[in-house]
Formats: structure tokens, C-alpha cells, sequence
């Protein structure tokens, strides 16, 4: 199933509903097959989905080895579940990432990203060094370090729709439509929160993992999950 096409975003989202709802029966199952030969790529972007700590260790011994051209897209789903890396290999990746070693802008973007909502010393450190090393992103990589020279937190928060909130105006886009109501684990300890975004013609889709920590819901992962094109820029038509 995991292997077969799957362009479709009801497709993916029907998958991660499987993967929320049923954790306790297919978890261990994806977990599993994210060191197969075959089925490493799409396994690992569905773990990836959940950002546990601990799989994120295990599907991450080490970085992956950059491939040709669209063969790194998968590591978008990897790097946008690091906002709170464990291991040097996760920094690491975040590195390369960002800094455009994987030759994909989709990869590096998600790696800048990330690196913005981890809003520490050492994520600013490496900002700087992929300000120099990746000419194409500088602008992004300005603006991450200026949020986080802001005074920027990592996103938590005890109550998780202001916690949603907080993630949709964490990324830096100024078309935030509003965040659809969260989709829980079966422990309800991990939820997905949609977060829709107009710009000029785009509607984007954001799809933010926070985990219940303590009394709080911690940002954990954020990528992005849908785009479409609208027949006309939202702008224009509330002028008409």
C-alpha cells in the first residue's frame, strides 16, 4: 500500500489518518519496514508524520546519502520533523540539508524552516553558516535569524488550538486563513493541526505534529501537505 502511487493529497491524508487512528496495530509495522531496502523512503515519510523522538532516532542512524535530483524529495519529511533534534545526526542532516547538499530547494527549504522554529544558539549558528554556503536561500535564511533575534521561543502551549496558532504565525507567511480542528492519536497524545495559507493564487496547506508534553502540546513537525491554484487571486475577487 505504501509503495503504490500516491500524488493524491486524499490519498496521503487517508494514510495518515490510518497511521493516527490505528498506531498501536501499524506503527511497529512502519517502524519496521523504514530499514527495508524497498520500502525505506515511503515508510520513513509516514513515521516521519508522527516526529516521535525515538523513530526519528532509528530511521536517522546516520544522514542520508544525497541521490539525483528528485530521489532526495523524501528527505523533506525527514527534516521537518526535526524541530527538536536528539542526536548529532539529526543536526547534521539539518546542516546539509539546509545548506543545499541535497541539490533540492524543497529539501533545503523545509531544513530552514526547521532550524527557524528550533529558535536556538545553535540552530542561529548553523543559519549563518548556510547563509554563506547556499547564495540561493539568503533572504529565507535573513529572515529565519531575525525571528529568532526576536526573542523567539520554540512553539508550545498549554491550550493546542492557541498552540496551532502560534505554528501558523510561526513560519512567516502573512496569509494565514485560520487552522481546521486537530486530528488526535488513539493516546491523544499526538495531534495534527491543518493550517491554510492564500497567497496571490496558492492555497497552501501546512500540516503542524505536536506531541503532549508535561502540561503543554510542543510543535514537533510542520510541512507542507497540500498546494492548489485558484481560479482567481483571493485578493482580486474580495475587490470585485
Amino acid at each position: 500500500m505504501i509503495l503504490g502511487e500516491r500524488d493524491d493529497d486524499k490519498i496521503a491524508k487517508d494514510l495518515d489518518e490510518l497511521l493516527l487512528s490505528k498506531t498501536s496495530q501499524i506503527h511497529d509495522a512502519l517502524l519496521s519496514l523504514a530499514t527495508d531496502e524497498h520500502a525505506k523512503k515511503e515508510a520513513s515519510e509516514l513515521v516521519a508524520t508522527l516526529a516521535l523522538q525515538d523513530d526519528m532516532v532509528r530511521i536517522l542512524p546516520t544522514p542520508p546519502a544525497p541521490q539525483r535530483g528528485y530521489e532526495n524529495r523524501w528527505i523533506y519529511s525527514l527534516v521537518t520533523g526535526l524541530i527538536e533534534p536528539t542526536t548529532e545526526s539529526q543536526w547534521e542532516l539539518l546542516k546539509r540539508a539546509a545548506r543545499g547538499d541535497y541539490d533540492d530547494l524543497w529539501v533545503d527549504a523545509g531544513a530552514i524552516q526547521t532550524l527557524r522554529l528550533n529558535a536556538s544558539v545553535r540552530s542561529r549558528s548553523i543559519l549563518q553558516e548556510v547563509a554563506e554556503r547556499n547564495p540561493d536561500r539568503k533572504k529565507t535564511v535573513d529572515r529565519a535569524i531575525a525571528y529568532i533575534d526576536g526573542g523567539a521561543k520554540p512553539v508550545a502551549d498549554a491550550d493546542l488550538a492557541e498552540a496551532g496558532k502560534k505554528a501558523a504565525q510561526a513560519i512567516g507567511f502573512s496569509a494565514w486563513q485560520g487552522n481546521k480542528a486537530p486530528r488526535y492519536s488513539e493516546g491523544r497524545d499526538v495531534a495534527l493541526v491543518d493550517a491554510s495559507f492564500i497567497i496571490g493564487r496558492d492555497l497552501l496547506v501546512y500540516t503542524a505534529t505536536f506531541h503532549h508534553v508535561g502540561d503543554q502540546w510542543r510543535l514537533r513537525a510542520i510541512q507542507e501537505t497540500m498546494q492548489a491554484l485558484l481560479a482567481t487571486d483571493a485578493k482580486e475577487a474580495t475587490d470585485k
